[in-house]
């Protein structure tokens, strides 16, 4: 995981990340065996450390780790606010919770032959579906495809099923140690030839699950572990986002970087006000004068003007910055936010009426 770390250190440490979409995972071996299973895995996770590494990255930004929090300043840095306006998280949330606003449930409409109930069938494959927590397993998989790009299902046999729950086992998966491989052609959905997750065991070395439609690898550092798949099909599913294999918020972590360096700038400006340099010309003072007048800002200074000498001068500086021009800049970043990731806006028109959000984001079209 060494890849993963240094990629995540780098993008954390102030500097901003720009990213292009999680890469797919291709491999030139049509079919995978004990014999080539090795090979074929290793040859995969270099990229896959990369996508990893970004996801990491991604995951830590929704939740506030931005580049703002890094940042140091040379100039008066005792006024220093980093301030995070978590804009990421708001577009997951919305996200999210427009995709899932009800549970997905399955339908049909087909008509059974011979007489059967398809309706009778299908509500009991509903019922399973529940009994496997599938609709916690659905808001992960949003989540994660929503932050990341991707995201992975699991399915397998419920080793412990007795006739009261479901047949079989629904989990979402880490993105961070997942993935799927496809076939190296030039179709632009091309098959998929094997899945992976892995998790480290005592020793920290990891422990790779692969899977085919046949057969289901252990790989270790020293061994190869064939088993058949019961299901006869690959267990593990990708999700994803978009054509482009891209989080909801990842086209826009510029702007929203620039949303951040801008209301901290704000609130340092509003600070630097309070905090005001005071300005001495010509007035000579001692080192026990000045500590006086830093421990007690709110007392006097008496000078006195010199026959045929300059006049003292005593000034605060302060920083004269327009709010509402910022707020203007402020409001643009916003509505490009909003634009790009396709969310609507509460703000525009008319909203002085007891109209709630639903309703306002259909009056504005959206």
């Amino acid at each position: 995981m060494d890849a993963v770390d240094s990629t995540l250190s780098e993008h954390t440490s102030g500097r901003y990340a720009r990213f292009f979409g999680r890469r797919k995972l291709i491999t030139s071996y049509a079919d995978i065996t004990a014999a080539n299973v090795r090979d074929a895995l290793f040859r995969v996770l270099p990229v896959h450390e990369k996508n990893a590494a970004e996801i990491m990255y991604l995951n830590e930004y929704r939740k506030g780790r931005q580049p703002i929090i890094f940042r140091e300043k040379e100039i008066r840095p005792e006024i220093t606010y980093n301030t995070v306006i978590n804009h990421a998280s708001e577009i997951v949330a919305f996200k999210v919770s427009y995709l899932l606003s009800d549970p997905i449930v399955y339908v049909t409409r087909k008509k059974g032959e011979d007489g059967q109930n398809l309706s009778e069938l299908l509500n009991e494959f509903n019922d399973y579906m529940h009994l496997a927590g599938k609709r916690a397993c659905d808001k992960e998989l949003a989540d994660d495809f929503t932050v990341g790009g991707v995201a992975y299902r699991f399915v397998w046999v419920n080793p412990e099923y007795e006739g009261t729950d479901s047949p079989f086992v629904v989990e979402t998966l880490n993105p961070v140690t997942t993935g799927v491989v496809y076939r190296n052609t030039s179709s632009k959905y091309p098959q998929r030839v094997f899945s992976f997750t892995y998790v480290y065991d005592e020793d920290d070395s990891p422990v790779y699950d692969v899977y085919t439609d046949d057969w289901h690898f252990v790989v270790t550092r020293d061994s190869v572990r064939t088993m058949p798949n019961p299901i006869g099909i690959n267990p593990i599913i990708e999700y994803v986002n978009n054509e482009e294999r891209q989080g909801a918020f990842e086209p826009v972590l510029d702007l929203l970087n620039d949303a951040n360096v801008l209301e901290s700038n704000r609130v340092e400006a509003v600070e630097q006000n309070v905090q005001s340099l005071l300005w001495l010309n010509d007035v000579a003072m001692d080192d026990e004068a000045v500590e006086r007048l830093r421990d007690h800002r709110g007392g006097f200074i008496f000078t006195r003007t010199i026959k045929d000498s300059v006049t003292p001068n005593i000034k605060e500086i302060v920083i004269d910055l327009q709010q509402a021009d910022q707020q203007v800049l402020t409001n643009d970043i916003y509505k490009k936010i909003l634009s790009i990731v396709g969310m609507p806006s509460v703000g525009d028109g008319n909203t002085a009426d007891s109209s709630n959000n639903g309703s306002t984001i259909i009056r504005n079209g959206w």
